[in-house]
């Protein structure tokens, strides 16, 4: 007997690997071949910060912290407002340019002046006082210092404005009055959105005038310290001032 054929479709397994090798390698050496390679073209990275330069220090000072930083955010920061003063000796005034008086007004309906809601000033709508010399209309600056914390408390100006015909703020009383950025100013009063401090309280006036009434109409720095007064501690900060490290 003649012994049998191989089947026709019969493979050898053993040749695969070496197939599968061979076609990667072919593949590979394309790959590496000058004609087929690609140059990349990377963009180079952004330089977010400018590169400062050194600090000249005093000799202990070197390979300290401070020498490898700068300070910032450290000078006290002016915040201000249009603010009404209350219980005065007949002494006020209300004068006031017309985007003053507007926004004065419109603060006075905020807090309900004129409102039944609110019991004892039903009666006392925002003109009523604005023409009843026991107010005044003020300007407040404050100084809201570097560092300072959200509720600390830091001392505020009070100054009659240069219209008014205020002549005393002595004994005076400030009601809550919002500080912000450029709030005093008289074309736009009220300043930024962001309110920095609050503030309200007695104002503190030269004593050495106060007790006279008569100084009023006396000399002039007596009148003109008469229509400046301080609130001591009366502002009261909503946000707070870190300060600054910046790295050179």
């Amino acid at each position: 007997m003649q012994p049998s054929a191989p089947h026709p479709r019969r493979t050898d397994l053993r040749c695969i690997p070496t197939v599968v090798l061979a076609c990667c390698a072919l593949a590979f050496g394309l790959a590496l071949a000058p004609g087929c390679s690609r140059k990349v073209n990377y963009k180079a990275p952004v330089t977010r910060y400018p590169t400062l330069p050194e600090k000249q220090v005093d000799p202990f000072l070197q390979g300290t912290l401070f020498e490898r930083t700068e300070l910032a955010n450290i000078e006290p920061y002016l915040v201000s407002g249009y603010g009404l003063v209350a219980n005065l000796d007949n002494t006020g005034g209300s004068e006031a340019p017309m985007a003053v008086r507007n926004y004065m007004i419109k603060q006075m309906q905020q807090h309900k002046f004129g409102s039944s809601l609110q019991p004892g000033f039903e009666n006392v709508s925002p003109s009523r006082v604005l023409s009843d010399p026991k107010f005044a209309v003020v300007r407040v600056d404050g100084f809201m210092p570097p560092g300072i914390r959200e509720g600390e408390y830091f001392d505020v100006n009070v100054s009659a404005l240069p219209e008014s015909s205020t002549t005393s703020l002595a004994r005076g009383d400030l009601y809550r009055t919002d500080l912000r950025t450029n709030g005093a100013s008289s074309s736009n009063p009220g300043g930024s959105v962001n309110v920095w401090a609050r503030t309200q309280g007695p104002v503190f006036v030269n004593p050495g005038y106060a007790m006279d009434k008569n100084r009023a109409g006396g000399a002039t720095p007596a009148r003109r310290s008469l229509r400046r007064g301080i609130v001591m501690d009366g502002g009261h900060a909503m946000t707070s001032r870190p300060i600054v490290l910046r790295l050179l």
